[in-house]
């Protein structure tokens, strides 16, 4: 599971394949 964390909160939790899906968590949060 990947858990990616953003002002004290869960903002998404997945899988690594789910996490490398998601553009906008990825830009968002991971700035990638």
């Amino acid at each position: 599971r990947v858990y990616v964390m953003g002002h004290g909160r869960i903002v998404f939790e997945g899988t690594p394949d789910e996490l490398r899906a998601n553009e906008h968590v990825r830009r968002e949060w991971l700035e990638v």
